[in-house]
C-alpha cells in the first residue's frame, strides 16, 4: 500500500519548533538543531480587516496587549 519504511523515514525527518507570532499573526517553524527558520504560514490571513473591524475599546486593548514589532519576551 505504498507505506513509508521505519528506517528511511527516520532518516527524513528532523525535530521543528513551531514558534508563535501573535503580534503578527504568523506560525514560523524552526529546525530544533540549527535554529534556522524553515518557512511560516499566515495564520490569520485577513488580519488587516480584522483590526478594520474592531471598536476603539477592543483596537485599544489590542495594541497595549501587543508586543511593539521585533521585541521577544524577557
Amino acid at each position: 500500500m505504498g507505506a513509508a519504511s521505519g528506517p528511511a523515514f527516520a532518516q527524513s525527518s528532523k525535530k521543528i519548533l513551531v514558534v508563535g507570532d501573535s503580534a503578527g499573526g504568523t506560525l514560523s517553524f524552526v529546525d530544533e538543531s540549527t535554529l534556522s527558520r524553515l518557512g511560516y504560514v499566515n495564520a490569520i490571513p485577513d488580519v488587516k480587516e480584522r483590526l478594520a473591524e474592531m471598536d476603539i475599546i477592543r483596537r485599544a486593548t489590542y495594541e497595549v496587549a501587543s508586543p511593539p514589532r521585533g521585541v521577544t519576551a524577557l
